[in-house]
């Protein structure tokens, strides 16, 4: 049989009638805030995210503010941190930026308690994330506003879907971490010379073409890794709600169409590039034609996750499509 003409412009154009036939055509508050519901739950990791980073900027911020006070001679206290022999590596870190033994260890104990605490936090969330990846997506299928029933549904795939792409996190993850601490045992040595001759020497061509080396490596594998996990959201999901199959097989099944229509797919990656850096300048002109007005409501989680359905409905709809033009069922199945 002869290959079938793949079209992009056909993906997005159907997407976005589709999108406005399910939002605009009938119009139904009720549809958007319901809707908008599941897209606020969607967001709801990145909130909490966002929330820690301001809690984790503001305790820089403090410590920033504390190691202003740290003695002048800094080539001497970083000989005695990081070469020092008198207690702990924290120990000597607090004397010399003078911090309260007292403080240190209700921190130590503080950390010890939240760091666990945040984690199972982000966990929940991001199991929240991807249960409601299925319900938003049935929804917009079935031209429906309902959560309870999508919700039973599809928990098994969801499930499996929280699990899989958990362990694709955490592995990437490990992996950055790998780099971080290769890296930064190459930048310890050196501060390690420089705390010994108390003298600030230089970095050495050796040291600055492994670190050149190891961020050339990190940034090809993470550039590679990241486009792949970003079809996760444009190809896997669709696929597992389409055939109704958990992680693995839907990753194989993504994998496979991958081999198909490796172009195809780097393509649809580019035009969505294309597509977000547009939205973001209409978000601009947005900001500047309402005073900062849609900047105030874009603040707020869940009016954000309302204004910005069609956004969302759109780049969903857009895997749903991608699928079906790359590997379309046959005719009466549905």
């Amino acid at each position: 049989m002869a290959d079938r003409h793949i079209s992009l412009d056909r993906v997005l154009t159907r997407a976005w009638t589709r999108m406005v036939q399910i939002l605009f055509r009938p119009f139904s508050i009720e549809r958007w805030l319901m809707l908008g519901f599941c897209c606020w739950m969607l967001s709801l990791s990145g909130d909490i995210s966002t929330i820690l980073n301001i809690g984790s900027n503001a305790l820089s911020h403090d410590a920033a503010d504390t190691a202003s006070h740290a003695p002048a001679d800094k080539l001497a206290a970083l000989d005695n941190v990081l070469n020092g022999t008198d207690g702990s590596f924290l120990q000597r870190l607090g004397t010399e930026l003078q911090w309260e033994p007292a403080a240190v260890q209700g921190w130590s104990l503080f950390i010890g308690i939240a760091a666990p605490l945040i984690v199972i936090l982000l966990v929940v969330c991001y199991w929240l994330y991807c249960r409601f990846e299925f319900v938003f997506l049935d929804d917009l299928m079935r031209d429906s506003t309902e959560i309870r029933k999508p919700w039973n549904e599809f928990r098994s795939i969801g499930n499996s879907y929280f699990a899989g792409s958990l362990l694709v996190t955490a592995a990437l993850f490990l992996f950055n971490l790998l780099f971080f601490f290769l890296a930064g045992s190459v930048i310890l040595d050196w501060l390690k010379e420089c705390g010994a001759a108390r003298e600030w020497l230089a970095f050495g061509a050796s040291r600055v073409y492994s670190l050149l080396f190891l961020g050339g490596v990190w940034f090809l594998i993470s550039l590679v890794a990241g486009i792949y996990i970003w079809f996760f959201y444009f190809l896997l999901v669709p696929i597992m709600y389409r055939d109704r199959v958990g992680f693995s097989e839907g990753l194989r099944r993504m994998n496979a169409l991958f081999r198909r229509r490796f172009w195809i797919c780097l393509l649809f990656w580019l035009m969505m590039l294309v597509i977000l850096f547009g939205f973001g300048i209409c978000l601009l002109i947005g900001y500047v034609l309402t005073c900062c007005l849609l900047g105030f409501l874009l603040g707020i989680p869940y009016v954000r996750a309302v204004i910005l359905l069609p956004y969302w409905t759109f780049l969903r709809l857009s895997g749903v499509e991608l699928l079906e033009e790359l590997d379309p069922l046959p005719a009466g199945q549905p």
